[in-house]
């Protein structure tokens, strides 16, 4: 593989990796005083619980307290008179600690590709075709060129020309 390819793809894989935001969602706040809720979670993500200080600032959290929770199923939290304070997610409850003069809060992190990153990857994918489209040509001219000079590698052709057929189809599935 020459130089050029390489550097063309190290390029294009820093572009789009380099080319995310990261979404932090809070649901359900809880501070001790106030009566407790559950609400729908908005995205299919992994849902923890983190401690809220007075400044309503995400600090630590409860490490088991990772959740997967579907787009609409609710996360939150309730007041147990047996348990104490419980967590909700989805149709699991469990009791939790907070310490003294912080909050609570569900939420998750996730990224999402920014508007460059999206147009970086299609010109990328339209790249590719057109490289494929060349190589095929190059070879297609190479077997005709073979084809002159040596009838013998007529099954070689016909195994490479099977293969390209193929290539084609692959391509116009996608």
């Amino acid at each position: 593989m020459r130089i050029s390819r390489v550097f063309a793809f190290v390029s294009i894989a820093v572009l789009v990796c380099g080319c995310t935001k990261t979404v932090q969602h809070r649901v359900a706040s809880y501070y001790p005083g106030v009566a407790p809720t559950t609400q729908p979670v908005p995205k299919t993500a992994v849902y923890s619980i983190r401690f809220l200080d007075e400044n309503g600032k995400k600090t630590g959290g409860i490490p088991d307290s990772h959740r997967l929770l579907a787009s609409g199923e609710h996360a939150g939290f309730d007041i147990d008179e047996e348990k104490g304070l419980v967590a909700i997610a989805g149709n699991n409850a469990f009791p939790i600690a907070i310490p003294a003069g912080y909050g609570a809060v569900w939420s998750t992190t996730y990224h999402r590709p920014t508007q460059f990153a999206k147009e970086v990857s299609k010109a990328a994918k339209a790249t590719g075709n057109v490289t494929g489209y060349v190589a095929e040509g190059i070879v297609e001219g190479f077997l005709d060129k073979a084809d002159d000079c040596d009838d013998d590698m007529d099954g070689m052709r016909d195994r490479l020309y099977q293969h390209l057929e193929d290539q084609r189809r692959v391509r116009k599935r996608h």
